[in-house]
């Protein structure tokens, strides 16, 4: 891929679609980087899976979008949305392509703190260490 990861040529049959995907979404300023893994990932699982044909089927989409072992459910998200993106760049270019529903969007576990006014108050005490 142009400006992409060295050692990750994408060779499916969606590679030039990825490649003029990944370009296009560039010429309008998204630096696209994370995205270009994930299709680098998508392309070889259609290697995998024996894709003959362009145009993305439910069923694919469908293997695409299970939660892998030990991943996060952002990443999950992330990668059902790419080839979401992908599947309606498909469908504008000509390619019958089914379109997932996104998932329900992932809840962070991060539970921010929030000091009191008092707990802001500076120290007299001494800082030792």
């Amino acid at each position: 891929m142009k400006g992409g990861l060295a050692d990750e040529q994408v060779s499916g049959i969606y590679a030039s679609l990825i490649e003029q995907y990944i370009d296009f979404k560039r010429n309008l300023g998204y630096k696209f980087k994370d995205a270009e893994s994930v299709y680098y990932l998508f392309d070889q699982f259609t290697i995998l899976n024996g894709e003959t044909e362009i145009g993305i089927t439910k069923e694919l989409a469908n293997k695409w979008a299970v939660k892998r072992p030990n991943e996060s459910d952002s990443t999950c998200y992330k990668r059902v949305m790419y080839l979401i993106q992908f599947s309606s760049f498909l469908n504008d270019s000509g390619y019958p392509s089914y379109i997932l529903r996104l998932p329900k969007a992932y809840k962070s576990t991060f539970t921010p703190y929030i000091f009191s006014r008092e707990e802001m108050k500076p120290s007299s005490k001494p800082v030792t260490g």
